[in-house]
């Protein structure tokens, strides 16, 4: 009689799931508390450049540079939208994970595919916050002979760990899917 092979295949997608939640909970953190969008005006004698913290970007507030009160922010619904679905990410491949311990088949694909779809949307909405917020809060303005100002909003450190941990949970989650 022959020996019955020992499946390791629900314990690589375990590991592969928690890696995803781990990897979106750093991102989580970073993304309250680490600066999300940068924004940079060109003039030509010096640079502004301004950095909006995390707080701001999701909630609004009161912004300050240089210890001058410029005005009240806006809130950017997309960047709050963009951690829910990463935060959603988390439960799902946690999810993932404990499923994948007592069964295996079309319950794991199906979290699986939806802890992909989950990711990747965070991570993509995440690279559309600076222009939302910029557009939100009225940032893009026009000069006075009616061309546009040379006006930049970029993803800041904590936006891009966000769109990093949320590809990353999106791959974990891809490779799961396909081997679970």
């Amino acid at each position: 009689m022959a020996k019955k092979k020992k499946k390791a295949g629900f314990r690589l997608y375990t590991l592969l799931m928690l890696t995803a939640a781990l990897a979106a909970v750093v991102g989580l953190i970073c993304g309250f508390t680490v600066d999300m969008v940068t924004y940079t005006i060109d003039n030509p004698l010096k640079p502004l450049v301004v950095d909006f913290a995390a707080s701001e970007v999701l909630f609004g507030g009161e912004v300050s540079f240089a210890g001058l009160e410029l005005e009240t922010a806006k809130a950017s619904p997309l960047a709050l939208v963009a951690l829910i679905a990463l935060a959603g990410g988390v439960l799902v491949a946690l999810l993932g994970a404990f499923i994948s311990v007592k069964k295996k088949g079309l319950a794991t694909r199906v979290v699986g595919l939806i802890g992909v779809v989950l990711f990747a949307l965070a991570a993509i909405l995440m690279l559309c916050v600076p222009g939302n917020f910029a557009e939100t809060n009225g940032l893009i303005e026009q000069g006075s002979n009616g061309d546009l100002i040379s006006m930049t909003a970029t993803c800041a450190a904590g936006a891009w760990l966000v769109v990093v941990t949320g590809f990353v949970g999106a791959a974990a989650s891809l490779i799961d899917t396909i081997i679970g």
